[in-house]
């Protein structure tokens, strides 16, 4: 469906349901409900906890496929991963480097990195790459001068560990971004040399615009997700006319 098509489906629907007119709204408004439904159907599949079957993103084919526009390759990003430069590898802890990732990142599915740590016996040098983990702060504390324990990799195989590190400008330019410590050897004699990551991304909000349908931005899940987003809206609408709540102060328990 297109947007505009969505926000009918949303307008029928309630007006079934409720046996009565939904109020006149402006573009804007149903834009922002229709949005607001969307971010609500994403975390209810990406956070297995919110709904009633506990099931992750990609615990069923029809949840993975639901998503799989969001998902994307930090190889494919822009600004793509960078290592943060000397003079801004600050407040880090032992073993730890900062690096940007794309700014629209929402949550990581994969991560991985490579090393100068050499595959043993390739040659010419080969280096794999390394299944990188996200990790608390207080795992690094408990584990990280562990030898049995502490991130480690011989250019074959290993774990490398992942802390978040709030957000930064790189080299003060452009947007602010999320930053990621990656944690590996304190040893100056071996680095990380990339940093890879599949995530999904932030969805684009969906703008209705009834008069001039060119200019309406669609929902760019998969169509399997349409009716679901459009349903998620009616509860939002139904709200937002019961209690007379703006579109644009809609919250979760409104779907209570």
């Amino acid at each position: 469906m297109t947007a505009n098509e969505m926000w009918d489906n949303v307008l029928v629907t309630y007006d079934a349901l409720y046996s009565q007119s939904a109020p006149g709204f402006v573009d804007p408004e149903a834009s922002i409900i229709l949005t607001k439904a969307q971010w609500y159907y994403i975390l209810q599949r990406i956070n297995p906890k919110s709904n009633r079957n506990m099931e992750g993103f990609e615990e069923t084919e029809v949840r993975i496929q639901e998503l799989a526009n969001l998902i994307k390759d930090s190889q494919d990003a822009f600004p793509p991963i960078e290592r943060l430069p000397d003079n801004q590898q600050t407040g880090i802890l032992p073993g730890e480097k900062l690096w940007a990732i794309p700014v629209d990142c929402m949550i990581p599915i994969y991560e991985g990195c490579t090393t100068d740590v050499k595959k043993c016996g390739s040659n010419p040098p080969t280096y794999n790459r390394i299944t990188v983990i996200p990790i608390s702060h207080d795992e690094y504390n408990l584990n990280y001068f562990n030898p049995y324990k502490k991130p480690w990799t011989d250019g074959t195989e290993g774990i490398l560990w992942r802390l978040e590190h709030g957000t930064k400008k790189v080299n003060n330019i452009g947007p602010d971004r999320k930053i990621h410590g990656i944690i590996f050897s304190t040893n100056p004699n071996e680095n990380v040399t990339n940093y890879y990551m599949r995530y999904i991304k932030y969805p684009t909000d969906i703008e209705i615009n009834l008069a001039n349908p060119n200019l309406q931005v669609s929902c760019e899940l998969d169509p399997l997700a349409h009716q679901s987003i459009c349903d998620i809206a009616v509860k939002l609408l139904s709200a937002a006319v019961r209690e007379q709540i703006p579109a644009n102060q809609l919250t979760a328990e409104n779907l209570e």
